[in-house]
């Protein structure tokens, strides 16, 4: 028996989300989405403009029904479970979905936590903003955006990042087998803590 946890808890789990565009061919897309989920994606989110982007994400959420499958704006009403927002100030539009969008700044931050956006993506670029993220002032999910290289990805993951947010196809299992490793021992040191 599958259980499908909620979309909230599922957004929780996720390490890995890949931003991308969908192929025109419906079996190649289902094919890249389902190995993409293998590779550990745990967030897949369609850009568009996409006449067809209904059977895009229809067909990414048939394969992939452990990992989340989301929209970016602007986007017409469909069947999706995430909204990546281009404004926090537009989640009353999408009530009952798992919302999201970029910040640059703590102050963006928290002004998408009170809009109630479920998670943001931070820009890794901007000086002080991971550490300030990692520090736990906000009580919500967050990715880190603009690692190119696994080195990028490592120093973020010193300024306290857990989650990444990519455009690179290529780096999703590299990504996720190395924040599998970070989470794995954070877990443990965790264990040992309340051991102690």
């Amino acid at each position: 028996m599958t259980v499908l946890w909620p979309p909230g808890i599922r957004l929780e789990r996720t390490r890995v989300c890949v931003q991308t565009r969908a192929c025109e061919d419906r079996d190649q897309w289902a094919a890249w989405c389902a190995e993409a989920v293998r590779e550990g994606a745990g967030m897949i989110i369609l850009t568009g403009p996409d006449d067809n982007m209904s059977d895009a994400l229809s067909s990414a959420r048939q394969v992939s029904r452990r990992a989340l499958v989301g929209v970016a704006e602007p986007c017409g009403q469909v069947a999706t479970d995430v909204v990546h927002m281009q404004s926090p100030g537009h989640s009353y539009r999408w009530f009952g979905k798992v919302t999201g969008c970029q910040v640059w700044s703590i102050d963006q931050a928290r002004g998408a936590m009170a809009a109630g956006c479920s998670y943001c993506v931070v820009d890794a670029h901007v000086k002080g903003l991971i550490e300030h993220m990692a520090a736990g002032n906000l009580a919500m999910v967050w990715f880190v955006n603009g690692c190119e290289t696994m080195k990028d990805l490592e120093d973020a993951i010193d300024k306290g990042a857990r989650r990444v947010w990519t455009h690179s196809e290529e780096m999703v299992g590299p990504y996720s087998a190395y924040l599998r490793s970070v989470w794995r021992d954070l877990n443990k040191s965790k264990d040992n803590c309340n051991e102690a």
